[in-house]
């Protein structure tokens, strides 16, 4: 979400308005003219005071060099690091010189930045100023550095001063100038980075921000607080409306199912943001209802309590995800559907199975050999030609590994995956220059022709290693159907059926999908990634393109994952 504050060079202070259009972009013409003392506690300006000062800066929407370098370098490490990465909405970014914010999601601390200042387009936003925790400010480091030094926002923070009330009036004083001046910054309402399926409340910074302009908000203090609020809420929903969001990871988990028994055979046909956007209409479906039931249960016992008063309207955030209200009945059978769809997911864990595996059934032993065998020569074709590049990768590996194993050691792995995914990102970013130099040195003499070919090896590797990892897995799966017995699968087979007719009528009559789910696929805008000869390359083993996936929720391990938590 992208809340503007537009405004042009031949604009007036008294001429201004503001607009809310139905994707949540706020636009108004004018700026800010609030200004904040540097040094009002007196103290001499440390290195995050010189970073707010220079906010206010003539050249303060002038990327820094390090901020080019940093974004190049976040455009290789998102597309390397992640398979698939697709941007929408880009042209409701308003272009440099227009005031903006950029409101985000906190899922991910550091993948949250490089996502961000990764696919926004140059031609539309120069640079986009972040903010970041002022802990950095004040201690050494390589990571510390290259935050100070790309245009970042110090935010204070109560839990690193024990919980004591902190001042940052003179970074948001700062922010706001920089934005009358044409900056785009990005905040996360959340305050927190956090591995959960639900969004955490939006705190009103954004919010307090906007209602800086008296044009736009009321000067008496009630009526600014209300508006502040409801500006604020406005900001949650229309992020929250863009996420798998739900109260627990065990409703994400069953959406994943529904929406495999409804389009599983799509596959990767439909974009990536047709799968979260489908995965998420039965998320937002199931989390609803168990919405509706706590807030009905609420009021029965507050009902009984005042002896049969009236129960009053209640408002549902989430009214707009269900295009049809439930009835009791239609309750009831989400409760059965939903506990249904877990116990199938969970015998499809305890067999270690695809859903199509039982969609397609028990092939004969003969065909299941075959497979077999063609699968073990490959494994041991590709484990073969690993082995080169795998001896370059191992500095890597053994450090991620080490490092994500003191990670571990803090506590619960899920308050600690947003920081192991951190390091092994730094790791690699790290090491792989090294390794490379390294290398170049110990043949120097045909440095010429080893410069480029470590690095092809080096990615080769790990497309060979998807497949070796994706061969074993179907490997495993054959296996398992191998020793499975007739009764076992019919009884399977006979379970998906009966289910999936239920989540079709489901997703038809109360989602209101179409019938055919193949419909998606004429919808998909995106290109194909089976176009050209690139495209049917990319669908090979041995190819230099990233492996394309049956499945947007695939993983490189042996074992699907179906838990979240």
């Amino acid at each position: 979400m992208v809340i503007q504050r537009k405004r042009t060079p031949a604009d007036s202070k008294d001429d201004q308005e503001t607009t809310v259009d139905t994707n949540g972009h706020s636009n108004s013409n004018g700026h800010s003219n609030t200004n904040s003392n540097n040094s009002s506690n007196g103290l001499p300006r440390d290195e995050s005071q010189e970073s707010i000062a220079s906010l206010r800066s003539p050249s303060a929407n002038v990327p820094p060099p390090m901020y080019k370098a940093i974004r190049f370098f976040f455009q290789i490490c998102l597309h390397s690091f992640y398979g698939n990465v697709e941007v929408e909405g880009t042209e409701n970014i308003a272009p440099d010189t227009y005031p903006a914010i950029l409101v985000a999601n906190h899922s991910n601390s550091l993948t949250d930045a490089i996502a961000i200042l990764s696919t926004v387009p140059p031609k539309s936003r120069s640079m986009i100023r972040m903010t970041a925790k002022d802990t950095f400010w004040h201690k050494p480091g390589v990571f510390n550095y290259v935050i100070k030094n790309a245009g970042t926002i110090p935010i204070k923070r109560r839990k690193d001063y024990d919980n004591q009330k902190v001042d940052n009036g003179d970074a948001m004083g700062a922010l706001i100038d920089s934005l009358g001046t044409g900056s785009c910054v990005c905040m996360f309402p959340e305050g927190i980075s956090r591995y959960h399926p639900q969004l955490a409340p939006f705190k009103a910074g954004v919010a307090m921000i906007a209602s800086d302009d008296p044009k736009l908000f009321s000067t008496v203090k009630e009526e600014r607080t209300e508006a502040i609020q409801k500006l604020t809420e406005q900001l949650e929903s229309t992020v929250r409306s863009n996420l798998l969001d739900a109260d627990n990871w065990q409703t994400v988990r069953v959406g994943h199912v529904a929406r495999k028994l409804y389009a599983g055979d799509l596959g990767t046909r439909i974009s990536l943001g047709q799968y979260v956007r489908l995965t998420q209409k039965f998320v937002a479906a199931f989390g609803q209802h168990k919405q509706e039931s706590l807030k009905e249960k609420q009021d029965l016992e507050r009902r009984k309590q005042e002896n049969g008063g009236s129960d009053g309207e209640n408002s549902d955030s989430l009214e707009t995800k269900r295009p049809i209200k439930m009835s009791q009945d239609t309750a009831l059978k989400i409760d059965e559907l939903a506990a249904d769809l877990a116990e199938y997911q969970d015998q499809l864990d305890f067999y270690h199975l695809k859903d199509y595996r039982i969609k397609q059934g028990k092939p004969p032993v003969k065909v299941l050999l075959g497979k077999l065998f063609q699968r073990l020569l490959l494994a041991c074709l590709l484990s073969t030609i690993c082995i080169p590049g795998l001896v370059l990768w191992a500095p890597v590996f053994i450090a991620v590994k080490y490092q994500e194993r003191k990670i571990r050691q803090k506590g619960p792995l899920e308050d600690n995956l947003d920081e192991i995914a951190q390091y092994k990102l730094m790791i690699s970013a790290f090491f792989l220059p090294v390794i490379w130099g390294f290398w170049i040195m110990v043949t120097f003499p045909i440095a010429l022709f080893t410069g480029p070919g470590i690095v092809v090896l080096m990615w080769l590797t790990i497309r060979w290693l998807e497949d070796l990892i994706h061969n074993a897995k179907s490997m495993l799966s054959l296996l398992r159907l191998l020793f499975m017995t007739e009764d076992t699968m019919y009884s399977l087979r006979d379970y998906r059926h009966e289910l999936e007719s239920r989540v079709q009528d489901f997703a038809v009559q109360f989602l209101q999908l179409p019938e055919d789910p193949e419909e998606l696929v004429k919808e998909n805008k995106t290109k194909k990634a089976d176009s050209g000869w690139m495209g049917k390359l990319s669908g090979s083993y041995f190819s230099i393109k990233r492996r394309r996936r049956k499945d947007w929720n695939e993983v490189m391990r042996l074992h699907d994952v179906s838990h979240y938590d």
